[in-house]
Formats: structure tokens, sequence, C-alpha cells
């Protein structure tokens, strides 16, 4: 971000110096790479956040096998692309019924007790 703004200091100036609009075309490139690169890094952020949520509600759910030390950030991404990107994955998808102690137990790493 501050090189952008250097490069438009620096370009206005020598724009008016040499009457040439092109230093501050550059000004306008550094500009569109730092909001380029801000989109990409929010965008890549809110994946991993979708990812980690989904890969969560699924082991509790009962539907992902992972329990205890495989569940992982690795293995979250593994799943999340298993299971198909956030453009197919609904959030008002059918989740089953699951009994909280269930959750809390597959979550903690633990096998569900048995219920009657």
């Amino acid at each position: 971000m501050a090189c952008a703004v250097y490069t438009s200091v620096v370009g206005w100036y020598a724009a008016l110096d040499l009457n040439s609009p092109i230093p501050l075309q550059w000004a306008l490139v550094m500009w569109g790479a730092t909001f380029g690169w801000i989109v990409s890094d929010v965008f890549n952020e809110w994946q991993h956040h979708v990812a980690a949520r989904l890969y969560y509600e699924d082991i509790a759910d009962g539907v992902c096998p992972d329990r205890g030390m495989q569940i992982t950030s690795a293995n979250g991404w593994k799943w999340y692309r298993r299971q198909g990107s956030p453009w197919r994955i609904s959030s008002k998808r059918v989740r089953p019924q699951v009994h909280p102690v269930d959750a809390i137990a597959r979550l903690q790493g633990r096998n569900p007790p048995p219920r009657k």
C-alpha cells in the first residue's frame, strides 16, 4: 500500500514536470496490483474459513470419519476438496439429527457413547 501511495505522489510530480501521463499510469498500475493482492488474500482467507467450518460441522454430524489427531487443517482441506468447493456446497444442506453429546465426543476425538 505504501508503495502505491509513494508511486502516486512521485508519479503526480513527474507527470507535472514531464507533461506526460505515463508516470501517473504507473501509479494506477500499482493501485490495481495492490487492490488485486488484497482481494486475492481476502478470498483465500474466506475459503479457508469455509473449509474449516464445514469440516468441523461434518465431524460433529458424524459424516466425516476423522477423530482426535486426524483433525488437522490439511485433512480439513482434503475433506473440503472431496466434498466440492463452496460454490457447490449448500449451507442449507440436509444434516443428520445428532445428539449434542455425540457431537462433542466426536470433536474431542472419542467415539460417541452407545444410545438405547
